[in-house]
């Protein structure tokens, strides 16, 4: 009998699932019960909507949901049964018996014996640096456009379960989300919004990523159907499975997609590329000094966000307008890394419906950046060429090695975000 990795029957650190190996590949171990989805949800359809910004107009088919399946729950008793297989093996070898299936405390069964069926070993993320199934570390990016308006978007979904966020400045003083998914899956994510001239400078870097958007509006559209991705956008009817109208929020927060859905549709051999250097497990940042967090705005003092070290989740919690930001479980966002690069807005010329401007930040180039890991800030540069990902490189030329984990990338614009400096010794009272 062949033992599988000592991966078997451990935490999946991509999507924090137990995992085991079933003999042909890695599954859910012990999976939570799926969020069921809001009872009135629909797909899109039998309408005329309207986009985003007032001028793209488009028109859904009606397309029958099915109800999600609810997937089947597997105790695994982690160190425990492995030891248990260990024990097994060792009787096995020594009676020279043979068994057919490997088989946990309590009849669980983990997994056929099979020629050449033993765990392979896990790979690390591109995006997160985590280990993870191979198989989905196959497959290509997946960028969402996410809202983030507050009284309108939060709480979003799926936004915890992305690998990397960019957050960006829109109109006025209002920021949106372009969360990019690999190593886990998220079934409902949302809500999806329109792209932006911005997103083209991120999508050029993952290697023709999947682009889940609303739409555009009728200057910017042409030009990302004109880019290196693959093309989801919600205005165009070959994609309207992918997404569906969610009850109890109003147009246009209402409109959502799946992952599985996404990548069952439009996934291949396509990953993306490494987009950070990660430290090892026993190593700090170089070049650091602790901090307690950061604020950052994008302008007019309005929506302020705050990222402050957790020194017990390890993660820098973020509070939007003075409000914890969570996710639509009521988990709070709270990356391992949270990186600010210090970007140019400009005038793209377009209007939005109230007239005011749209800006584009220029994220093809070199500026300052401000990277907070494990309690520390490490001050640096990065720069980006068209089509390459980002290099983020300290003082010395050195690339800034990340903690393993979700990332948190904010292209704030130059003068508009502040360091908490921890306060080492309390003030004297009075």
């Amino acid at each position: 009998m062949t033992i599988p990795s000592d991966h078997d029957a451990t935490w999946d650190a991509a999507d924090w699932q137990p995992q085991r190996w079933d003999g042909n590949q890695w599954v859910d171990a012990d999976p939570p019960p799926s969020a069921p989805r809001p009872s009135s949800a629909t797909a899109v359809g039998g309408q005329e909507e309207i986009g985003d910004d007032g001028d793209e107009e488009w028109e859904y088919h009606e397309v029958e949901i099915e109800p999600d399946h609810q997937r089947q729950a597997v105790v695994v008793g982690g160190v425990a049964i492995t030891v248990l297989l260990l024990l097994a093996a060792v009787v096995v070898a020594l009676t020279g018996g043979s068994s057919t299936d490997d088989v946990a405390a309590g009849g669980t069964t983990l997994g056929t014996k099979a020629a050449g069926a033993s765990a392979p070993p896990r790979k690390n993320s591109a995006l997160t640096g985590l280990p993870t199934d191979p198989a989905k570390l196959t497959r290509p990016a997946l960028v969402a456009k996410i809202d983030n308006v507050n009284d309108g978007a939060r709480p979003q979904s799926g936004i915890n379960q992305a690998d990397i966020v960019f957050e960006e400045k829109v109109e006025g003083p209002n920021s949106r989300f372009a969360a990019i998914f690999q190593s886990a899956d998220a079934p409902l994510i949302g809500p999806i919004r329109s792209g932006r001239t911005t997103d083209l400078s991120i999508l050029d870097a993952l290697n023709k990523p999947l682009f889940v958007f609303s739409g555009a509006n009728s200057t910017f559209r042409p030009l990302f159907a004109e880019a290196n991705i693959v093309d989801l956008g919600a205005d165009d009817l070959a994609n309207a499975s992918l997404y569906e109208r969610v009850a109890g929020r109003e147009a246009p927060y209402n409109l959502y997609s799946d992952t599985n859905k996404v990548w069952a549709k439009a996934g291949g051999d396509r990953p993306p590329r490494a987009m950070f250097s990660f430290r090892k497990a026993d190593e700090g940042p170089s070049g650091g000094r602790p901090v307690a967090g950061l604020r950052y705005e994008w302008g007019g003092g309005k929506n302020p966000v705050a990222f402050t070290w957790d020194a017990t989740k390890r993660a820098w919690t973020r509070v939007q307008n003075d409000t914890p930001h969570v996710d639509d479980k009521g988990v709070q966002i709270a990356p391992a890394n949270v990186l600010v690069f210090y970007v140019d807005y400009i005038d793209t010329g377009v209007r939005d419906v109230a007239g005011t401007a749209v800006p584009e930040a220029v994220f093809d180039g070199t500026g300052e950046a401000l990277v907070f890991t494990d309690g520390q800030l490490v001050q640096a540069m990065w720069s980006k060429a068209a089509e390459s990902p980002v290099v983020v490189a300290d003082k010395d030329g050195k690339a800034v090695g990340l903690t393993p984990g979700r990332t948190w990338i904010a292209l704030v614009p130059k003068g508009l975000a502040t360091v908490v400096n921890r306060t080492e010794t309390p003030p004297p009272t009075r």
